[in-house]
Parts: C-alpha cells; sequence; structure tokens
C-alpha cells in the first residue's frame, strides 16, 4: 500500500481507496464483475449454469456472454444443460473480477466430453 494525494482536497489517502474518505472524490473504480461466453461443439447443449458455493448466480445460452457479480476471486462450478436435464462433466475455476473467460464444452479426447474454462480477451 502507498500514498498518494486526493486530487480534490490533496489529502493523502491509500491508492487502494475507492474514493477518498475526507471529500467522496472516486480514486478508483474495482472490478466487480466477471463475464463468460458460453460455447459448445455438441449441439444438444442449450445453455450454461454457474453456481458459487452451490447456489446458481447465472445462467446463459449458448453464444451469449454471463455476467457473474463477485468483488474477490472465487471459485465458480460451471454445468451444462441439455434441454431440461443438466449432463456433462462439470467444470470448476477460479475466476477473478474485471477478466473474460470462455467456458466450452468440447470432446477433447476419444471417448468422453468436458467443460473447459480458459481466460480470453474480449469486451
Amino acid at each position: 500500500m502507498a500514498l498518494i494525494k486526493c486530487p480534490e482536497c490533496g489529502k493523502e489517502i491509500s491508492n487502494q481507496a475507492a474514493s477518498c474518505p475526507g471529500c467522496g472524490y472516486p480514486i478508483a473504480s474495482k472490478p466487480t464483475s466477471v463475464k463468460i461466453r458460453c460455447l459448445s461443439d455438441d449441439l444438444h447443449v442449450k445453455r450454461m449454469k454457474f453456481a458459487i458455493c452451490g447456489r446458481v448466480v447465472a445462467e446463459a445460452p449458448l453464444g451469449s456472454v454471463a455476467t457473474i457479480t463477485i468483488n474477490e476471486p472465487t471459485t465458480v462450478d460451471v454445468t451444462i444443460v441439455l434441454g431440461f436435464i443438466g449432463g456433462g462433466s462439470p467444470a470448476r475455476f477460479l475466476a477473478v473480477p474485471g477478466k473474460c473467460y470462455e467456458a466450452r464444452y468440447c470432446k477433447p479426447g476419444f471417448a468422453f466430453w468436458e467443460t473447459q474454462v480458459r481466460e480470453v480477451s474480449f469486451v
């Protein structure tokens, strides 16, 4: 942590502060969400579900982008939905606020399907 001067009032404050405690001037906006693009090589997959600690926090159809609000690095579980039922092997990844990811249900090997998540760059 370093001390910087508030551009508004000149008071010394932490460089990690979201706003100046003296005058309220916004210093930095910390990212508070992640974006995940949903893709699949299997045409039977309709959408993906995203859960944190067992609670579904987002659900998105294939080809769209899900946005999950988090304030710190968080473990997210990804499952696919085939019509009305879930299926496939779930994936688990560490989501970091401000990052973008791609979740793809694919067949990486000879006889099985799995969901793979990787960090990507898109807006």
